[in-house]
């Protein structure tokens, strides 16, 4: 039974992920080598200890109602929340147990940094090509608009020329309305 145990510890001290195991109190029973290096606090400092005291600002957050009802329900629970403590988003599963209840999360801190840059960057590309549609589409109004004073009675080639310059701009038009509906299509609206 002991070589049991101590290969399952091996196996818990080599993942990445934090691990850790409360009983029903919220008292720590166990903490992996990840939980101490990630949350930097020692094994020696948490066994034994209310998870609530060692990381009072939880309680604010959803980790306080998600471990809670892990242990009054029964039921396993995923969420990300920030851990303002640690200054990182985690990703976590926590799963009831007999004495209480098991906890693995992982650091996804650069993740959420990187999906944030995304979703900045792409705001700010629908907001340029909604400008840029919004101030092409003056000019091409414009043009569109002289070649309606161009009299009729104007020679064969300047008709020819005004025409070819009406077909220009109507095309430019079209082309700025396809990229504005595109833009608005991918905001949703």
């Amino acid at each position: 039974m002991k070589n049991i145990e101590k290969e399952f510890e091996t196996i818990l001290n080599s993942i990445s992920d934090g691990f850790f195991t409360l009983d029903k109190h919220f008292n720590f029973t166990y903490v992996n080598r990840a939980f101490e290096q990630i949350c930097h606090i020692s094994m020696q400092d948490c066994i034994g200890r209310n998870y609530w005291d060692i990381f009072p600002k939880a309680t604010t957050y959803k980790f306080y109602k998600e471990y809670n009802k892990v242990i009054e329900t029964g039921v396993s629970v995923h969420f990300e929340e920030y851990a303002t403590s640690l200054d990182k988003w985690v990703s976590v599963n926590a799963y009831p147990s007999d004495n209480g209840m098991t906890v693995y999360f992982t650091d996804i801190t650069e993740e959420r940094r990187q999906a944030l840059l995304i979703e900045q960057q792409n705001k700010n590309l629908r907001e340029i090509a909604w400008m840029l549609s919004h101030e092409f589409r003056k000019p091409v109004a414009t043009i569109l608009g002289l070649v309606q004073l161009f009299p009729s009675s104007t020679d064969p080639e300047t008709r020819k020329l005004v025409k070819g310059i009406q077909q220009a701009a109507t095309e430019l038009d079209n082309i700025i309305k396809d990229a504005d509906a595109k833009t608005l299509h991918e905001d949703g609206l």
